[in-house]
């Protein structure tokens, strides 16, 4: 009989124990988003596009910028 209970208990232990582990695993961290004030230096490339599966044109550009803050 007691030996039952050691090992329902050991069993319950191993079951139980690992799933505990899991779910501090599954906590979600949310994306941070910062806003800098920036003053653009240069335009370094600019070309138009067209945005697949809409036909709507679009501008691209890429800058050279420098952080104020």
């Amino acid at each position: 009989m007691k030996l039952n209970k050691v090992l329902v208990g050991s069993l319950l232990c191993l079951f139980l124990l690992p799933s505990l582990g899991f779910a501090q695993e599954a906590t979600l961290v949310p994306d941070t988003e910062v806003f800098e004030k920036a003053k653009v230096l240069e335009v370094t490339n600019e070309r138009d596009i067209t945005i697949p599966g809409t036909d709507t044109p679009s501008k691209i550009q890429t800058l050279k910028a420098e952080v104020l803050s």
